[in-house]
């Protein structure tokens, strides 16, 4: 018996290893955080990306990505996989439709180009800085804006100084649908663009506990 035990007790301990392993991989891809953005309790909805017209400010719409009904938003944090040689071409927005009939209700901007109508005019073009890869937008981040590196780290940043930034959706009921814009304000340097990920943490729905007649009840 203690033989059995013994080896019973091994078998438990490599399966608990080989879990915790697993949940530490997991984590990093789809658990708690995201390229450092915590997304922890978040639910993931993803969308398209397409073509951007090289120095076009009109830009472009992705989606609708819908998302699940009955709650109201309390945090969004918005990725996009992007590769652009000079950030400061870029105009990015992540757009809600919340009753998904093809109107845009809330824009919440996280990258503003300057110069480009409804942005700041800095004398020429913002920061010249490279991306290359996902990047995650979240309103407790530091600004995206503090830093201009010849190549931006894929990672999770505050929007940009002069954007509206996401806390526009909080409050919003849960059931829209989401659109990704990106617009390239300048030519020579074409933007690719393969897709957005909104990552929504949303209220639960009260359930009506059981009365204390109704669970006595069920042992009649």
């Amino acid at each position: 018996m203690r033989t059995i035990a013994v080896v019973l007790l091994v078998c438990l301990l490599a399966t608990g290893t080989a879990l915790a392993q697993k949940g530490s991989e997991s984590e990093w891809i789809d658990g708690p955080t995201r390229l450092n953005c915590i997304t922890t309790g978040y639910d993931l909805y993803v969308g398209p990306g397409g073509p951007v017209g090289d120095g076009d400010p009109a830009g472009a719409t992705f989606g609708p990505v819908p998302t699940a009904p009955g709650n109201n938003i309390q945090d969004v944090i918005y990725y996009v996989e992007i590769y652009q040689t000079f950030i400061g071409d870029l105009r990015v927005w992540l757009m809600y439709d919340i009753e998904c009939d093809g109107v845009i209700d809330v824009t919440g901007e996280v990258l503003c180009r300057h110069g480009l109508d409804g942005c700041p005019a800095d004398g020429c073009c913002g920061c010249g800085g490279d991306l290359a890869g996902w990047y995650g937008f979240d309103d407790t981040e530091a600004s995206i804006e503090d830093i201009c590196p010849s190549a931006f780290a894929e990672g999770c940043y505050g929007p940009d100084y002069d954007s509206s930034g996401l806390v526009v959706f909080d409050g919003l009921p849960t059931g829209g649908c989401f659109y990704a814009f990106i617009a390239d304000g300048a030519g020579a340097d074409p933007t690719t663009f393969n897709g957005f990920e909104v990552y929504v943490l949303s209220d639960v729905t009260p359930v009506e506990g059981a009365t204390w007649g109704q669970v006595k009840g069920l042992y009649r």
